[in-house]
């Protein structure tokens, strides 16, 4: 994150978002005068979901831009969405009820000789709610105006489009292109971390009554679709399928949640017209509308959404199996582009030349971060009969040592974190995407929380790579604790294997208490992967 005024230095990553931004501005601002206007819904419409797209895309790019600006841009466009957001829903309400009242005009057929032909009930109840809906879209209009105007004073706009210009040089285009090796291990992230919010809502599918959670459900789809078109350039095919089935499952939630949301209102409606006293006056007067109309709208609503629920529950268990979902994950991992990722094999030497250059980042930590290199590569190779990895699997514990602190760069809380997120984001890192992951995993659980099961990229990986980062965690988490103080006090160890327990013999040259203290602490995750106490003497 920058932390000065001065924007960010133009890097492979800010290249793609202004390309990817600088769209989205212009979708939004053609739009203005259509929805100042409010002659056609569609400009609403549009530029609603512009706004939602550039609110969804700004934070994916934040490190190349200053921060107070991005903040600043970030709180105007919320505003505008709110604004819009309740004019569009006044819209759709609006359209929906003057369909509905066309139909309930329609002639109903039928042969007076077999059956006579059914009475409908007088709509002037629906015709209210009707003309409240139309009153209170026109006051809407007003707040679009204020979003508006203080938009167009603020320059957000302006703003956004000239950053997003200033990293985009009229030149070395190639050489930017050469220099996104980063940005599909961070797609493949965010796409992971919105699949795995979306996959939360899964065990309320098929509960009919669970509302909230399929509006919510809804939500996260729709943050899915959009982090996926961001980042859909980095893909073959652009992942158009992917895209399709998603918005479609989203379309199927946003009706439901429309029924959802008339059911209430005209429950709502429904007891107030039965709780109101009811006068030969008001009669007189026509101001008595009856609740038959609004029974019958709410049989219509709830009938419809009983309809596209079960539309829904067969969409998604068609989804489950044609393998849709997995093979979605494969692709997030797997389906880049090979113009953005390491075309062949790069030589071990020259690997570990990058992670030296990376590490000596951080000059203040380079002792510690050999000293626990030493200890976590001593602890594999000690436990190699338990955990029975391979050599390429002991390279990725050397390289997570070496990194693990790369995030210390301030403070320390939350270097974790943001260790793993410059693993991924490292344009200098020449690792596959698979690997890079794997990396920034072992590397955010190496402190006293395991943090891996909040991972987005954790849940793409597949059985056998999810176990390889839980055990190199395992022991990069004793490792560290083993050099707790930065003291370097711990110098080797030698393990043994009990019935139930490992035994870890240590060599020091000085009190460790407070080093097997921590270590032992960190062997939570060691005992969860190998079903083994941890015993440090």
């Amino acid at each position: 994150m920058t932390g000065s005024d001065q924007p960010a230095p133009v890097r492979g990553a800010c290249f793609f978002g202004g390309q990817r931004l600088l769209p989205l501005v212009e979708a939004f601002t053609k739009e203005i005068a259509g929805a100042r206007k409010a002659e056609d819904i569609e400009h609403i419409h549009r530029m609603r979901v512009a706004s939602r797209r550039l609110r969804a895309a700004l934070p994916l790019f934040r490190d190349c831009y200053p921060e107070k600006n991005f903040r600043f841009w970030t709180t105007e466009i919320r505003k505008i969405t709110r604004a819009l957001g309740a004019a569009r829903d006044a819209d759709v309400q609006i359209a929906f009820l003057k369909e509905y009242l066309q139909k309930q005009q329609e002639p109903i057929l039928s042969h007076p000789e077999i059956m006579p032909v059914p009475t409908k009930p007088d709509h002037l109840s629906v015709k209210l709610v009707l003309s409240h809906l139309q009153i209170k879209r026109n006051n809407l209009q007003k707040d679009i105006f204020h979003a508006l105007d203080e938009l167009e004073q603020r320059h957000v706009m302006d703003d956004i489009q000239i950053a997003c210009q200033t990293v985009l040089p009229k030149h070395g285009r190639r050489h930017l292109r050469a220099r996104m090796h980063g940005l599909p291990a961070v797609a493949s992230a965010r796409i992971g971390k919105d699949l795995l919010r979306l996959f939360s809502y899964e065990p309320w599918v098929h509960n009919p009554d669970a509302i909230a959670e399929h509006h919510a459900m809804r939500i996260s789809a729709k943050k899915l679709r959009y982090t996926m078109e961001i980042y859909s350039p980095l893909y073959r095919w652009k992942l158009r399928k992917s895209l399709a089935r998603i918005k479609k499952m989203q379309e199927l939630l946003g009706d439901i949640h429309d029924c959802d949301v008339w059911i209430d209102h005209i429950t709502l409606l429904v007891m107030k017209e039965r709780n109101r006293p009811h006068t030969l006056h008001n009669r007189h007067l026509g101001k008595t509308y009856g609740i038959a109309p609004l029974r019958h709208l709410l049989i219509n609503r709830e009938k419809r959404r009983q309809w596209l629920y079960r539309q829904f529950v067969r969409f998604w268990e068609s989804l489950q199996r044609s393998g849709f979902w997995n093979e979605l994950q494969i692709t997030v991992i797997a389906g880049h582009k090979n113009a953005f990722c390491i075309h062949s094999d790069v030589p071990e030497f020259s690997e570990r030349q990058a992670i030296q250059r990376i590490a000596i980042r951080v000059p203040l930590l380079a002792e510690h971060c050999r000293s626990v290199t030493g200890l976590a590569l001593r602890l594999f190779d000690e436990l190699q009969d338990l955990h029975q990895l391979g050599v390429r699997d002991r390279v990725l514990l050397e390289y997570a040592a070496l990194l693990h602190d790369i995030g210390w760069t301030s403070e320390e809380r939350g270097h974790q974190r943001r260790s793993a997120g410059m693993i991924l984001a490292e344009e200098d890192l020449p690792l596959n995407v698979r690997e890079r992951g794997i990396l920034g995993l072992i590397i955010r659980s190496h402190g006293s929380k395991v943090k891996y099961m909040a991972d987005g990229f954790f849940h793409l990986l597949l059985n056998d790579d999810q176990q390889r980062v839980m055990a190199l965690a395992a022991l990069l988490r004793i490792a560290d604790g083993l050099d707790y103080l930065h003291q370097q006090t711990v110098t080797d160890l030698q393990c043994t294997f009990g019935t139930h327990e490992v035994f870890c013999n240590i060599v020091a040259k000085g009190d460790v208490t407070i080093e097997k203290r921590r270590a032992l602490t960190r062997g939570d995750l060691f005992t969860e992967v190998f079903g083994r106490d941890l015993v440090i003497q």
